[in-house]
Parts: C-alpha cells; sequence; structure tokens
C-alpha cells in the first residue's frame, strides 16, 4: 500500500538539545511542520540527523526523545529514539526505533530495530550510564554517549 509523504511531518517545533540527545516538547494542535534546527557549535551532528529522521517518519509520528548511542563501530552513528502515534481508537501507542547512519555525514538513516513498548515494559538502570527495556519476554540494552544526555 503506497501512503503519500509530506515535505515534513507535523512534529512539534519545540526542543532542547544536550549532548548527543533532544527532548521534543508537546505543544497544542498546530500543524505546522518543524523549523530545520540551528547549529549550536556544541549540538555537533545531531541537527542534521533529526532532519533525517523527520523525513522518513509517517506524518502522524512525533517524536519524544533521541538519544546518540555508543557504538561498536568507530565510524557509525547510532540513535535511540522514541517516538509515540495515535493508534486505534485514540490510544497513544509508543515505540522506540534503533536508527543508524553510516557515518556522522551521512545524509541517509536505516531503521535498524522496532521496539514496540507495551504495558508489561520495564527499564532498569545498569549502574555505567546504561539502562535496559525489558518488553515481551526479550531484553535490550542502550547505552547513550553521554549520561547526561539521559538523565
Amino acid at each position: 500500500m503506497y501512503f503519500p509523504r509530506l515535505p515534513f511531518p507535523s512534529l512539534s517545533e519545540s526542543f532542547f538539545m544536550v549532548k548527543g540527545a533532544a527532548l521534543f516538547l508537546q505543544q497544542g494542535g498546530g500543524a505546522q511542520g518543524p523549523k530545520t534546527p540551528t547549529h549550536h557549535k556544541h549540538a555537533g551532528d545531531l541537527p542534521q540527523h533529526l532532519q533525517v529522521m523527520f523525513k522518513i517518519l509517517r506524518s502522524e509520528d512525533r517524536i519524544k526523545l533521541a538519544v546518540r548511542l555508543e557504538s561498536g563501530w568507530s565510524d557509525r552513528v547510532r540513535y535511540m529514539v522514541v517516538i509515540y502515534t495515535n493508534g486505534h481508537q485514540d490510544t497513544e501507542e509508543n515505540i522506540v526505533l534503533g536508527m543508524d547512519f553510516t557515518d556522522k555525514d551521512s545524509r541517509n538513516c536505516s531503521v535498524g530495530m522496532v521496539l514496540p513498548l507495551w504495558s508489561d515494559s520495564n527499564i532498569h538502570l545498569d549502574g555505567d550510564g546504561g539502562f535496559s527495556v525489558n518488553t515481551a519476554g526479550r531484553s535490550h540494552v542502550f547505552k547513550p554517549v553521554s549520561v547526561q544526555a539521559m538523565w
């Protein structure tokens, strides 16, 4: 089935960026697209990567949080992106996407993981700045590039 893509999904324009993470703030029902995030000297590649992420999401998806993760490959850039959308019967559905960029200058990304967050989801801190998400009998470990990025 083909769904036409809007130039930019209807996302919040307000977000807070710190050390490899962006937290999006909910706003009232405006349906205008996001402004291009301005490049701050300490923001790194996050504003550019956010624009790429916006383009591959559906118009009804909203980003709550995008956090850069440590990666086993020095040239690969990985993000954990928490997304919510309105599901059937006006329920809010949440999902964690793992988004990968082949390098810091890449203008393309791939979705490497899709993790729905169900009512049985549990989060455990690992003590070294990482955390695990347990849901549907599976465990997934995440390690942000900075402890400050998440908390």
